[in-house]
């Protein structure tokens, strides 16, 4: 990667550090108007680097800094933003396959964890255990190459997570019951003595669903969870609300630890 193609990355980098110090909110106008520059330069500076020629590593940290810019455009929950985001992420996964650069994997499948628990909006196993497996890898590495902050930080999100899977599965059982009891329900109709027998006793069973009590319990656990992260970090985790389930996520630059 060329050294004129560095330091466009950057300078674009050094002006999404400043947008964030201006509005560590990210709402305002001018946070956004920044944001989309920098996210042009970025993409502009990734795509031209991509070449055969280039370093892999820096060429990855220039598409993680990519995503790094889409999840603060997107706030972390807007979908669209964020699936933009995963795919710059997934190109600096790839150029990392052959790479020994463990650090810079470790940023990179941390902030790729917040992306994909964004994109889960809450809901979606299969994103947020992709999100816990990156969780789970950043952190052993940060603890293994003696970072113990950054492990800190990593381990954090892995607890509030935790809890919102569970739930996530939980809600997954729930909906899969009541689909069939539907289902059960239009089969009686039209259906003989023996086989109406049949189903009131499929009916009986399946109208007990079980879980709505531990879906509840695993709900208030995850908002506790984001309850205890505001108290004891509330530079990092400044949303105390717990009227939802907050997705935005911290997220490892370069050079330091973010809000994002």
């Amino acid at each position: 990667m060329i050294r004129q193609l560095r330091e466009r990355r950057d300078r674009a980098s050094e002006r999404h550090d400043a947008a964030l110090s201006r509005d560590p909110s990210r709402e305002g106008e001018e946070f956004t108007r920044e944001l989309q520059g920098v996210v042009k330069e970025l993409r502009l500076v990734a795509e031209t680097a991509d070449a055969p020629s280039s370093d892999p590593v820096e060429v990855s940290k220039t598409y993680r800094w990519l995503g790094d810019a889409y999840f603060d455009l997107s706030r972390g929950k807007d979908v669209d933003i964020l699936t933009r985001g995963a795919q710059a992420y997934q190109r600096s996964e790839e150029l990392l396959v052959d790479a020994e650069a463990p650090l810079e994997r470790a940023k990179l499948d941390f902030n790729y964890g917040n992306t994909l628990r964004g994109l889960s909006e809450g809901m979606d196993i299969g994103l947020l255990e992709a999100a816990q497996t990156r969780y789970e890898s950043a952190a052993h590495a940060f603890r293994t190459h003696h970072l113990p902050d950054l492990a800190a930080t990593v381990e954090q999100q892995l607890r509030s997570l935790d809890p919102q899977l569970r739930l996530a599965r939980k809600q997954s059982e729930l909906q899969r019951g009541y689909s069939r009891l539907e289902r059960v329900q239009e089969q009686l109709k039209g259906a003989d003595p023996a086989e109406r027998e049949r189903i009131a006793r499929e009916l009986q069973e399946l109208s007990k669903v079980p879980g709505r009590g531990d879906a509840a319990d695993t709900l208030h656990e995850a908002l506790d969870t984001i309850r205890r992260q505001h108290e004891l970090n509330p530079e990092r985790f400044p949303d105390g609300d717990a009227a939802k389930i907050d997705l935005r996520c911290v997220w490892i630059t370069g050079h330091e630890v973010s809000v994002g």
